[in-house]
């Protein structure tokens, strides 16, 4: 009776235990704080005008992701250039720490000149299980004088290092587009060489064309 009940107690403690033990890899429930815009009287550096601050804190504290535009500008007589920039912070207990940078542009331009994030987000999440969260968004960078297909970039970003995929997507003003366009290629300025975080990244890229 004794090793009966002994035994029931061992398989109703196993199966507690199998319901409380996290699924899958990556950050537990809570752990990773929602992501919250950021006062724009920030101590963080950026040039230009504020397009977006969002911060979340993950195994290296609090950080901030900042991004910023400088009005178009012209470059020629006839040409045009609209810029923004991306930022990436991590407040250490002494001081504030860039971790990452980059900027880009929509260029030559002669008609539109904008610069804009695909769907206005910035997404975080832990990929790859470290418990340091990566970053990852899309922009357009629109030069059209048409409607014709627009050039896309997507930035990844895991711990200071960046994938950046480029190419043409379907005109966003036409949800019909059938026409067959090229695949997206890595830009030079990469520097993420994990694999399972690249083909992620090309996963996103077809969730956001």
């Amino acid at each position: 009776m004794k090793l009966h009940t002994l035994l029931l107690l061992l398989l109703v403690s196993l199966f507690i235990a199998c319901q409380n033990e996290p699924e899958g890899q990556g950050f537990s429930p809570g752990s990773i704080k929602v992501l919250k815009e950021v006062n724009k009287n920030g101590d963080y550096r950026y040039r230009g005008d504020l397009v977006k601050a969002v911060s979340w804190e993950d195994a290296k504290g609090q950080n901030t992701f900042v991004m910023s535009a400088r009005p178009k500008f012209q470059i020629s007589e006839e040409l045009y250039r609209k810029r923004f920039y991306a930022y990436h912070y991590v407040q250490t207990p002494d001081t504030l720490i860039r971790i990452h940078y980059m900027t880009d542009a929509a260029d030559s331009c002669i008609c539109d000149c904008e610069v804009s994030l695909v769907d206005g987000k910035i997404h975080i999440d832990d990929l790859n299980g470290d418990e340091i969260a990566e970053l990852w968004f899309a922009y357009y960078l629109d030069n059209r004088c048409d409607v014709s297909p627009v050039e896309m970039g997507m930035a990844l970003w895991s711990n200071g290092r960046q994938l950046l995929l480029r190419g043409p997507v379907p005109p966003p003003e036409d949800n019909q587009w059938k026409d067959p366009l090229p695949d997206p290629y890595v830009d030079p300025a990469s520097t993420l060489t994990d694999m399972n975080l690249r083909t992620r990244a090309r996963a996103l890229w077809e969730e956001f064309k």
